[in-house]
């Protein structure tokens, strides 16, 4: 499921309103469109043949420089317009590209499955116009495309960036970008359309990647809106279908979350549940109920649900983290710590969809180096934050070490004299003193309450 309750927990973790946190600026600039005019760009390099299959619709803004950085990768583009009444077609003309009209019918894996099926090669590979690869990441692609082989069929996994939570770690989410075409691997759902049940029934493997696509399409407010628009019609006309779909049901739940209708998003992902076929689905759906019961201030249920999510999900980090938060809330601080302490020993769990464990780590040890300075194990918390700040040494969360820093001088500058303070400040901020923008400089204010209390002021 795309929209994963991880992170979901990430924006509540870093208390950024709903909505916000899967939007940033397009981070490269739209490359010269070059026309290569009827020319299918083959890999030249022998082995299954692979097709670049899109479906757009308006997309004479985005499309060109979608196809330019994936110029030369795919033995041919086959593109489904569902209905363009701009340059669109035109544009992927000019990349060598099929173009298949295709009348909308209010269903994404209709409009994929026309795709699969004017497709003349092995393996299929998806992008949406919004979408870039970046060259880095266009390295890897070739290699992976230039490594299959006949026979060994495989559905491949790759992270898609949609986006920064508030402490600029990236949204990740995962999708199955390249898969073979059989007559047996189609999509399915109407939205939020899916590919892996199909492999899955197919007895097709998946492998991981770390392939990084780019999405550029949450930037305008109004186009989201209307996105969102559009998604809802087409999920309650899915909803008339199938009545007790988990996969639809998980959807107008997640959008009733974030239009804050507690009790219909608890409805939904409740009813969802009772339908969830595995492990990581039903962990999806318990992790947005107690999310749910949290919102409402009913701590225990949270906890239950949050536990009943680990019983069947162990080591997803960022349920441990969210059980943290809970127990923090009921004043267990025995509780915290330890779930904190557990999210550092998990190895990243790999699943359909996720978020980048990087950051559930990077937040545990920011709430470790707080409660244990709180409690005078400074050594240990100046450690954790070494860590922290190693792993984003441009963040402004710099900042927050000074003000961290006079907190805790406060806090123990009578019971254990004033000179431990001073070194844990500096302890954060060893070897960060000569980075643009670092020490002192980054944070003026925060440093000068930091030395007024160290003076008693």
């Amino acid at each position: 499921m795309s929209r994963n309750i991880l992170k979901e927990i990430g924006r509540f973790v870093l208390r950024q309103p709903e909505g916000d946190g899967d939007r940033v600026a397009d981070p490269i600039g739209r490359p010269r469109h070059e026309r290569a005019r009827g020319i299918a760009f083959p890999r030249r390099i022998p082995g299954p043949k692979v097709s670049l299959t899109m479906i757009v619709r308006d997309e004479e803004a985005n499309l060109p420089r979608c196809l330019e950085t994936v110029r030369g990768l795919f033995d041919e583009i086959v593109v489904v317009d569902t209905g363009s009444t701009d340059r669109t077609k035109e544009i992927a003309g000019s990349f060598g590209a099929r173009v298949i009209e295709f009348t909308w019918a209010d269903d994404f894996a209709a409009a994929r499955n026309e795709a699969l099926a004017h497709s003349t090669g092995d393996y299929a590979f998806w992008l949406d116009a919004d979408d870039v690869v970046d060259p880095p990441q266009r390295k890897k692609l070739r290699s992976l495309l230039n490594r299959l082989e006949r026979g060994d069929e495989a559905g491949y996994v790759m992270p898609c960036a949609t986006g920064r939570y508030s402490d600029g770690a990236e949204v990740l989410i995962e999708h199955i970008r390249l898969f073979p075409i059989r007559a047996d691997v189609r999509w399915s759902h109407r939205i939020h359309e899916q590919v892996w049940p199909a492999l899955e029934r197919a007895n097709i493997p998946l492998r991981w990647t770390d392939i990084l696509m780019r999405h550029t399409g949450y930037a305008d407010p109004a186009l989201v809106a209307r996105k969102s628009e559009r998604n809802l019609k087409i999920l309650y006309k899915e909803l008339e279908e199938r009545p007790e779909e988990p996969h639809v049901l998980y959807y107008l739940g997640s959008l009733a979350y974030e239009s804050r209708d507690w009790g219909e998003a608890l409805r939904l992902f409740q009813r969802g549940l009772i339908g969830a076929s595995c492990d990581a689905i039903r962990a999806d759906f318990l992790g947005w109920i107690a999310l749910i019961h949290f919102n409402l201030g009913d701590l225990p249920a949270a906890l239950d649900s949050c536990t009943e999510a680990l019983s069947v999900s162990p080591d997803e980090a960022g349920f441990w983290y969210f059980r943290a938060e809970v127990h923090r809330q009921r004043n267990e601080p025995a509780e915290a710590e330890a779930c904190w302490r557990r999210v550092l020993t998990l190895r990243p769990a790999r699943r359909s969809y996720g978020v980048d464990p990087r950051m559930v780590r990077r937040l545990a040890r920011r709430k470790l180096a707080i409660v244990l300075a709180a409690r005078g194990d400074l050594d240990e918390a100046a450690q954790l934050w070494r860590e922290v700040m190693g792993e984003r040494p441009d963040h402004p969360a710099r900042r927050l070490s000074w003000r961290l820093g006079a907190i805790f001088a406060d806090r123990f500058s009578r019971s254990v004299g004033r000179r431990q303070p001073l070194d844990f400040i500096r302890g954060c901020l060893d070897g960060w003193e000569g980075d643009a923008g670092g020490g002192l400089r980054g944070a003026p204010e925060a440093s000068a309450a930091a030395a007024g209390h160290l003076r008693g002021d």
